[in-house]
């Protein structure tokens, strides 16, 4: 299976899951990359503040602080 390879950049935070890694930029929004098996590499748009990872899901804390979740849980 391919797999996506990391990005470039400055980031904030960073969670890693079983096959992939999800991390904030100094800008807020979110950038994933590694296995996309379970859709864990879907990250939603926008700014955020907190980022999780799990076997094959992220979840995330928006600026708002609504909390957003993807990838099969």
């Amino acid at each position: 299976m391919a797999s996506t390879p990391a990005p470039t950049g400055s980031f904030k935070a960073l969670a890693s899951g079983t096959y992939h890694a999800c991390a904030i930029r100094d800008s807020g929004e979110l950038a994933c990359w590694g296995s996309n098996s379970g859709g864990q590499l879907n990250a939603p748009g926008g700014r955020f503040v907190r980022v999780t990872a799990g076997d094959k899901h992220s979840c995330a804390i928006r600026e708002t602080g609504a909390r957003v979740c993807w990838g099969t849980i």
